[in-house]
């Protein structure tokens, strides 16, 4: 007679709608808000894809949330429920990726092609994107929808994102009408970073090798989100992974260099695009993976790279200017 069960629920509605201003946003319980977040890959530096605590994922949502961030793209990983139930509990919203398929031909130059003349390849020649069979594209259906209906029992996971990169994409619109069919709670990034197809709730922009800014049609009606930027590596002695290797888009020698750049990237870059429409910035990466040495904190989680204090500043100047924008 003494056993029990609890459960909890949410009531939460989200979706696109087009403010008066002309522009897409997502709207949680009929509210426009920023979506202002972090790429995170789910990796320890002792358990690697597996999480060495309960208690390390919430200190990992934690110090987003003291940063002033309100979301996690979980990438290309799907976790415990433990981590989604954190999420949950803590006010994290979560958009989750797919796993994805092989690697596409001439990644670099389909990259390159997106992210410079705004030319997205077309996905009707799957070979393209890494997709060799008919029996390859099964097992990744058939994975969709178990992941679907594993996890959408968690009301903080707000969007689903099939392809990543062109990353074993085939018929991106027609999976976004599928997933659309079994879920319409949440939102799709059909195609985050490049490989547009025009489907799905948001024009979904990777933006590395250039200064920020948005490449839009005038008759856009989708969400304008930045899904991958910045990536900026600080090696830090004795909390590294790889002695030899260091990855990163630009490499930094010490704290105060990073937290300056930082501070012109949010601020001289990513601020003004707020006014052209800009509704999502997914930062890379909340820690470090490996060899990438691009988190905010380092691969073992002793050391955080930059001032909290100064991150929530940034953080909070978005949103400053996006609630401004949208009186």
């Amino acid at each position: 007679n003494n056993d029990f069960v609890s459960s909890y629920f949410a009531f939460r509605k989200v979706e696109r709608k087009i403010h008066e201003n002309g522009f897409a946003y997502v709207y949680l319980n009929n509210e426009p808000i920023f979506v202002n977040g972090v790429l995170d890959q789910g990796y320890f530096s002792d358990g690697l894809l597996t999480a060495p605590s309960d208690q390390a994922y919430i200190d990992d949502m934690s110090l987003l949330k003291k940063m002033g961030f309100n979301m996690l793209r979980k990438h290309i990983k799907l976790e415990p429920y433990r981590f989604y139930y954190h999420c949950d509990v803590l006010g994290i919203l979560v958009m989750q990726d797919m796993i994805n398929l092989l690697p596409p031909k001439h990644f670099n130059f389909n990259a390159l092609k997106a992210m410079f003349f705004n030319v997205h390849q077309s996905d009707i020649k799957t070979s393209l994107f890494g997709v060799q069979t008919k029996a390859q594209e099964e097992n990744y259906l058939k994975a969709l929808k178990q992941t679907l209906n594993l996890y959408d029992c968690f009301p903080s996971i707000i969007t689903w994102i099939p392809f990543n990169e062109g990353w074993g994409q085939f018929s991106a619109v027609e999976i976004t009408k599928l997933i659309s069919a079994l879920d319409k709670t949440r939102l799709i990034d059909h195609a985050s970073g490049w490989s547009d197809q025009g489907a799905g709730d948001f024009y979904s922009r990777h933006i590395y090798f250039a200064k920020l800014h948005l490449n839009v049609k005038k008759d856009e009606k989708r969400i304008i989100a930045i899904s991958e930027f910045g990536g900026y590596s600080y090696k830090i002695k004795n909390h590294s992974f790889n002695l030899l290797k260091t990855f990163g888009y630009r490499i930094f020698k010490n704290q105060v260099a990073l937290e300056n750049r930082l501070r012109k990237l949010y601020l001289n870059e990513a601020l003004p695009l707020i006014k052209k429409g800009l509704g999502v910035l997914v930062y890379t990466q909340l820690s470090d993976v490996e060899d990438e040495v691009n988190g905010l904190i380092t691969f073992d989680r002793k050391v955080v790279k930059i001032k909290t204090t100064l991150m929530a500043t940034l953080n909070k100047q978005i949103e400053e200017s996006f609630s401004s924008f949208l009186k």
